[in-house]
């Protein structure tokens, strides 16, 4: 799988995972925050998201967020902690998914 067929109430978008920044849980809807700096909104609740991808490139640093590895520049892992994105947004890192995530970084080679 290399795209993903988002669905909202007006449109139906097929975006390639590797656009993909992060994407962030909104109630019972899924927010998608793209590399060209749009986003889209997806009616499909967030857990749907976290099966599809679950082997492809992502990581959950925090409940609610999935975030792209490929966008990581870094990862700050003392009080807060945090992963910085390429686009500057900083992502909550809950200490229970800090060593599973730099397991994963680890072994990522890009």
């Amino acid at each position: 799988m290399n795209k993903l067929v988002i669905r909202n109430a007006d449109y139906v978008h097929f975006i390639y995972l590797s656009d993909i920044v992060f994407c962030r849980k909104r109630r019972l809807k899924t927010l998608f925050v793209l590399d060209n700096e749009n986003a889209v909104m997806s009616e499909t609740d967030f857990e749907s998201y976290e099966v599809m991808l679950d082997n492809h490139q992502f990581v959950k640093p925090s409940p609610g967020y999935l975030v792209n590895i490929s966008y990581i520049v870094e990862m700050r892992t003392k009080w807060p902690r945090y992963i910085t994105l390429s686009n500057g947004k900083r992502i909550p890192l809950a200490i229970h998914l800090k060593g599973r995530i730099e397991r994963i970084l680890e072994g990522w080679q890009g």
